[in-house]
């Protein structure tokens, strides 16, 4: 059975939710990208990647973080839904149509809108009616992770509206993602993206695109935004704490200068457990790794020990170096590297390192998991077979290496 992907510039939906038969976006949702394909194969059926957290989450949609540019192909762009069950290929071209909901109704208390909630199997153990949202006439709270409140005046709806929008820009520049805001005729929810779909299909409303252009594109995008990447820097010892803990798989790049000390790095999570180890060099180093790549992992800091400057940047999974696998690619020191479709059946990898005396090892991500290709000492030349649906190379070295399929 396909998986619905939703677009990476729309709210993103709770893991394993799809589109009810009829459901069709809120009018005041963006475009999906040009070519965005809304159903994909079975994860079980699918990449590695599929099976694991690498390709869920942060900005929507199953494709999210290492296929964006794969996905997004040029193309008409397929409505998510309008009733049956998905095929494998995309449905049929049009734009989303705007549309009426006679689901959307007005509330006359607070409560009746949270018991409408309720019924539509939001849970709310501690409910707590209390003056929240500067213009509603009344508001109140399930957890300290929702507020719902109902307005006397559309004016009042508005007014708070557009503080919402504001108050997300801003949490938006300090690299968090905040959660969406159901819209009503007269109220407003703020609940976590996991339930407010449910929500929205019994409730009706619109919810909130903080995202959305302020003004209509002159043409189709044909590739999503990607998060921005997060730089540290520093000098000796230091711990470097996130504002939340990682959701996905990421990638690090580390660069150290002016020491000559062994410096290491460390992940450790927000009950202070002790992660994997990063980094651990001796001197000047620049290298490329994954952290938070497991389930479970969320990682929340980085204990950093060692003598000199260093300088850490945190990009997504998307922005791995590429090698088609033409040629001879050539790097040196620690590197991760897409290789989507490069190698198949009994495909080999010819590895050689030079000007190295610590252990290297090459890890491929793929339908297996983490598969350990090559693990040799100092200068060495091989010949590996490559586990069947590589995805990524995961390279730790001290010199300089080169690959090329054999």
């Amino acid at each position: 059975m396909p998986n619905y992907n939703s677009p990476p510039n729309w709210p993103a939906p709770p893991p394993g939710w799809t589109p009810p038969d009829g459901w069709q976006a809120p009018a005041n949702w963006p475009p999906p990208p040009k070519g965005w394909k809304f159903w994909l194969p079975d994860e079980n059926e699918g990449s590695w990647f599929g099976r694991h957290k690498v390709l869920t989450g942060v900005g929507g949609g199953l494709a999210a973080l290492l296929f964006i540019g794969v996905v997004a192909t040029v193309g008409s762009d397929p409505t998510p839904v309008t009733g049956g069950s998905p095929s494998r290929s995309l449905l049929s071209p049009g734009p989303t149509p705007p549309t009426t909901s006679s689901k959307n109704v007005r509330y006359d208390s607070v409560v009746e809108l949270r018991d409408a909630a309720v019924a539509a199997g939001y849970p709310c153990r501690n409910w707590d009616q209390e003056d929240g949202p500067k213009h509603a006439e009344e508001s109140g709270t399930c957890s300290d992770e929702d507020v719902f409140s109902i307005y006397a005046t559309d004016n009042d709806l508005e007014t708070q509206i557009e503080l919402v929008k504001a108050g997300d820009a801003l949490s938006r520049e300090e690299q968090m993602k905040p959660d969406p805001t159901l819209v009503g005729p007269n109220w407003m929810i703020r609940m976590p993206s996991s339930s407010i779909y449910r929500v929205q299909g019994s409730l009706g409303g619109d919810i909130l695109n903080t995202d959305a252009p302020s003004e209509e594109p002159t043409e189709d995008p044909t590739q999503a935004a990607q998060p921005k990447p997060m730089t540290y820097s520093g000098s000796g010892d230091e711990v470097v704490k996130f504002k939340k803990a990682l959701t996905e798989p990421t990638l690090i790049t580390t660069t150290w200068t002016g020491g000559s000390d062994n410096n290491t790095i460390y992940a450790y999570d927000a009950d202070g457990n002790e992660g994997d180890l990063i980094v651990n060099t001796i001197g000047a180093y620049k290298g490329t790794n994954i952290i938070n790549l497991y389930d479970g992992d969320d990682v929340r800091a980085l204990k950093i020990e060692g003598s000199g400057n260093w300088k850490i940047t945190l990009k997504p999974l998307s922005d791995a170096k590429a090698w088609d696998g033409s040629g001879t690619y050539k790097g040196k020191s620690d590197d991760v590297i897409n290789v989507q479709d490069v190698f198949d059946g009994l495909d080999s990898l010819r590895f050689k390192s030079t000007r190295a005396d610590g252990n290297i090892t090459v890890y491929g991500l793929g339908d297996n998991g983490e598969d350990l290709i090559v693990n040799e000492i100092g200068n060495f030349s091989g010949k590996y077979l490559m586990p069947k649906g590589t995805v990524l190379l995961r390279i730790s070295s001290d010199g300089r290496w080169e690959m090329k399929k054999a």
